[in-house]
Order: C-alpha cells, then sequence, then structure tokens
C-alpha cells in the first residue's frame, strides 16, 4: 500500500506494461484488474484511470474492478468507528466517482476476518451494485466466512479463492449462476 501511494502514475503504468507484454507474449487477450493497493481515494481512483489508459494504448482487453474494500486502511484501523467510517467512504464517496466516471465494470470485496464481515461487505457490494457495478467477492480464503452464500444472495458475477468452502457451498454454489474462480497460486504465493 505504501509503495503503491508513493509511486508515480509513470512508474506504476511503465510497471504494467511490462506485465501487459508478457501477458500478450503467452496468448493472453483478457485480464482482470483490480484496485484495492492503495486504499485511499487518490490512490484507488489513479490506478483504475491507469487500468483505462493502458486499456486504450496496446491490444489486451483491460476488465477493471474496484476492490477498494481489501482491508481497512491503516489510517481507519484501530480509532473507534474507524470501519464504519471507511465503509462510509467506500459508498458514499468512491464507488459513486467509480461508477459515474466509468473507471470499473465491478465491484469486489474481501470478505474475512481481518478485512469485512459479511454484513459490511453485502453493504459495500449493494453500494456498487445500484451504481451499475457488477458484485464479486474474495470468499472463504483464510477462513470459511459465510462470504459465498452471501455472494450468490447478491447475484455476485463470482466468488473467488474458495480455500475453505464446504460441501454444503458447493452444492448451492453449483447450482447458481456465480462462478467459482479458483486461485491456488495464491496458495503458493502467500505459502
Amino acid at each position: 500500500m505504501k509503495k503503491l501511494r508513493a509511486a508515480t502514475a509513470e512508474e506504476l503504468k511503465n510497471r504494467a506494461r511490462g506485465f501487459l507484454r508478457q501477458f500478450a507474449e503467452n496468448g493472453t487477450t483478457t485480464i482482470e484488474a483490480k484496485s484495492g493497493y492503495g486504499l485511499d481515494v487518490t490512490s484507488e481512483l489513479r490506478i483504475l484511470s491507469i487500468h483505462k489508459e493502458l486499456d486504450a494504448e496496446q491490444p489486451l482487453e483491460i476488465v477493471s474492478t474496484f476492490l477498494g474494500a481489501h482491508v481497512v486502511p491503516e489510517e481507519f484501523r484501530g480509532k473507534s468507528g474507524g470501519t464504519r467510517q471507511y465503509l462510509e467512504l467506500l459508498t458514499e464517496e468512491l464507488i459513486p466517482e467509480v461508477a459515474e466516471n466509468g473507471l470499473a465494470e465491478s465491484c469486489d470485496v474481501f470478505c474475512e476476518r481481518g478485512a469485512f464481515s459479511v454484513a459490511d461487505s453485502r453493504r459495500v457490494l449493494a453500494a456498487g451494485k445500484a451504481r451499475g457495478l457488477v458484485a464479486r467477492v474474495h470468499a472463504e480464503q483464510l477462513s470459511h466466512s459465510g462470504a459465498t452464500l452471501m455472494g450468490m444472495e447478491m447475484n455476485a458475477a463470482s466468488c473467488d479463492h474458495l480455500e475453505y468452502l464446504q460441501a454444503a457451498d458447493i452444492r448451492v454454489l453449483g447450482k447458481s449462476r456465480t462462478v467459482a474462480t479458483l486461485l491456488p497460486g495464491c496458495d503458493f504465493h502467500l505459502g
């Protein structure tokens, strides 16, 4: 987060261009790119704007997802009402601006202990959906939180990670229109 906030737009673009070249060399035609590593208004809007600029300047399609609800940023954590204040920032300022300016197609939330509760996640996704953003959920990555069931209730396009998915969730998910996105590389990366 600190590195992203400190980086210039050009530094971020140059780094992304290198990854985009590698993707193209390996036959990728479309990628999903998420925000969620700046976690303040300026950084989140900047990274989504960079996605839009890079999408226009090279052949790979970049589909942007707003993940401002990745975690509660340091400046809100530990202070009385901090999570509530950050949720208000997301739902009343960032999500409307992202949607109004066409900076993302989707809104994602990390529903997990230490990030956002099921109720908080539902609030974020509802705000996104009200503005025309497609719901996505980081679900059951580090523990079983109930995020998958909430995601399906919210008609999420996908529930991602799912390392702690339970058999009952699998049965319900299999009958839904929500895509189960497995990301085993994350487990290897995070150890």
